[in-house]
């Protein structure tokens, strides 16, 4: 079973109540495509003593999105590394060869559920000429911890591949979202919002 990497490049921030920007405002957007509207569920595993968290990873199991399957995120320079593998029907642990990118940290411990984030995701897409460059999503989002359970509301920009078009784009969408009063996020994940409950 293959395993694919990224670098993901994002901003998230904490909208409240607002109301999704218009992102015309910004001259590398030419366009705005969406929202279209996923269910997304995520199963998230650590070890006993949190050896994951700790080193500031995450290892899940998400259905619902564009891309099903286990992902494991791990720190990256200027963004974070997200390993991606397709879950076969029925499988409850992650597969071999993506569970050997954190095996030195987790060695022998048994990973276990820790939280369960569901999310309505609302999912734009910004286009530079043709090409899109930003994801822009609206996530509704309820996490579970330990039998207890809270519900808030996330936006993140994310760049989609590297070029200049998608570096100035997502600045500037970035910009869009804070000139409309919404502040970062100062939860790094949704799982560190969860754990938190």
């Amino acid at each position: 079973m293959s395993v694919e990497s990224n670098l993901e490049v994002e901003l998230k921030f904490s909208p409240g109540d607002a109301e999704v920007p218009d992102f015309s405002a910004a001259a590398a957007i030419d366009a705005v495509s969406g929202p279209v509207i996923r269910h997304l569920s995520a199963l998230y595993f650590d070890t006993a003593d949190a050896v994951l968290s700790r080193n500031k990873i995450t290892l899940r199991r998400r259905t619902g999105g564009k891309d099903d399957g286990w992902h494991v995120k791990l720190p990256g320079n200027g963004g974070r590394v997200e390993l991606h593998s397709p879950a076969s029907q029925g499988e409850q642990s992650p597969p071999a060869q993506l569970l050997a990118h954190v095996a030195d940290l987790v060695g022998d411990s048994e990973l276990v559920e820790v939280a369960r984030i569901d999310n309505e995701r609302h999912e734009y897409v910004l286009i530079s000429g043709d090409c899109p460059v930003v994801e822009f999503v609206d996530d509704h989002v309820t996490g579970y911890h330990q039998g207890r359970s809270r519900s808030w509301r996330e936006w993140e920009c994310e760049r989609i591949g590297n070029s200049p078009a998608a570096i100035t784009a997502f600045d500037q969408a970035c910009s869009v979202v804070r000139s409309a009063g919404v502040p970062e996020s100062s939860n790094p994940s949704k799982l560190a919002q969860a754990l938190a409950i």
